[in-house]
């Protein structure tokens, strides 16, 4: 009866099912030619091909003229109505998915092919490189943490952004999550499988509900208990080339993104919903920061920055912008400070607090190239890539980057690791050049 299992056990129990799958309906290799037909393709496209190739035939028979034009207009006819309809296409793609910012990538990287062939750097053998990687990428937070270590004490810094006086709201506990709930939770998690899962997501959707009572057990467990079981708190990290006009021969091309269990991004889904909803009801979230927060995005940042320097350019002014895209950002998140700002900042404590501290603490990593999984790492510092939480977590990591700018009479908007910091002055007037560059340097 799995209602009386504790939570490790009951998460070590949903992990068999992989054995049950292998017993039953074990991976068998066959070789099959795919063709998948294009989401453009109309059955008038395939009518007016078919006329165009019986055009065709016919002109090689007779070889008049006639012929000729008349299979030479049918192919422009062919060419123009699948280029209106590819068109047509994408056109309501992108409409309809302008809010959904995954599915207009997608639509981008498609059109300009560049999902095609994953390079790596040269290495001997899988297993060196995968171990490289991992060396790489470990090795680059340690130098960064490490610079800025040193920047504080060469100057004497003990606490470069201090927070803001204590919460007076508090989030202590977790509220049981239902089964609609969790339902409804899953559908907004994204389809892409991770390794280490049991069952593919594909197939685990056909079969959901019959598990659903486990997950949603699982979910309240470690809600309940303030804890995230170790085993879900592995990911596997596959490094992706940060732009494709960069040199795969280069280990810093690449950046590392995570993957996760299906049932820790569950978990992940559920309390950042709840973690959200306290927020935005006690008006806790950063209001020039659009990351993360419904009706929040990059147009809206971009909108609101184009109209205040707008605005100054209308009224005589100059500005001065400067663009902040942080280095590692993520994967340099220091835990205790954070848990610390969770607390002191953000009023959440007890077992919500607990939570965090659990989900951050004792993170393990691998690396997979071509198949090949490197050595597991334990993970220090940073949030996930890739994960649930972790883009949250580092929007509330970095709010005191706000009061610094505010405390300086900067103007400023945030999307999760990029800034822009702005400031108008007078065109004229020197002084004024100088204070504001003074201040933006500041």
């Amino acid at each position: 009866n799995f209602t009386t299992m504790d939570l490790v056990s009951l998460v070590n129990e949903y992990d068999c099912l992989h054995t049950i799958l292998d017993n039953h309906a074990p991976i068998k290799s066959r070789e099959i030619t795919l063709r998948p037909k294009a989401p453009w393709y109309t059955n008038e496209i395939n009518d007016k091909k078919r006329i165009r190739r019986q055009l065709e035939r016919k002109w090689h028979k007779t070889k008049t003229n006639a012929d000729w034009n008349r299979y030479k207009q049918q192919c422009y006819a062919v060419n123009k109505l699948i280029d209106s309809s590819k068109s047509a296409y994408y056109t309501d793609l992108i409409n309809n998915g302008s809010s959904d910012q995954k599915t207009l990538f997608k639509t981008v990287s498609n059109l300009l092919h560049t999902n095609t062939i994953i390079r790596y750097p040269s290495s001997p053998d899988p297993m060196s490189l995968a171990n490289s990687f991992s060396d790489f990428f470990t090795q680059k937070i340690v130098k960064i943490r490490g610079d800025i270590e040193d920047e504080l004490l060469s100057k004497n810094i003990e606490n470069p952004i201090p927070d803001a006086d204590s919460c007076p709201y508090e989030f202590h506990t977790f509220r049981e999550v239902g089964k609609d709930e969790v339902l409804h939770l899953i559908q907004r998690i994204a389809t892409k499988s991770c390794s280490l899962d049991p069952l593919p997501v594909v197939m685990l959707n056909h079969c959901f509900k019959d598990i659903l009572p486990v997950v949603v057990r699982i979910i309240n467990l470690s809600l309940e208990s303030g804890t995230m079981p170790d085993s879900l708190k592995i990911a596997v990290v596959q490094p992706l080339l940060k732009k494709y006009n960069l040199s795969y021969e280069e280990f810093c091309s690449f950046r590392p993104i995570s993957n996760l269990k299906f049932v820790s991004k569950s978990i992940e889904k559920a309390v950042a919903v709840q973690l959200t909803d306290y927020l935005t009801e006690n008006h806790l979230h950063e209001k020039f920061q659009s990351a993360y927060k419904p009706c929040h995005s990059t147009e809206t940042a971009l909108l609101r920055v184009q109209n205040d320097i707008l605005q100054a350019l209308d009224n005589g002014d100059s500005v001065i912008l400067v663009l902040l895209d942080l280095s590692a950002a993520f994967d340099t998140v220091d835990h205790l400070m954070l848990l610390t700002r969770l607390s002191k900042r953000f009023g959440i404590r007890g077992r919500v607090l607990d939570w965090l501290t659990s989900y951050l603490t004792s993170r393990k990593l691998f690396i997979r190239v071509e198949g090949t999984d490197s050595l597991l790492s334990d993970l220090d510092c940073g949030v996930p890539q890739g994960s649930v939480l972790g883009p949250l977590l580092y929007s509330l990591y970095t709010a005191p980057l706000a009061d610094v700018a505010r405390r300086h009479n900067l103007r400023f908007h945030f999307f999760s690791d990029d800034g822009q910091l702005y400031i108008a002055f007078k065109t004229n007037d020197r002084d004024d050049l100088i204070s504001s560059k003074i201040r933006m340097e500041k």
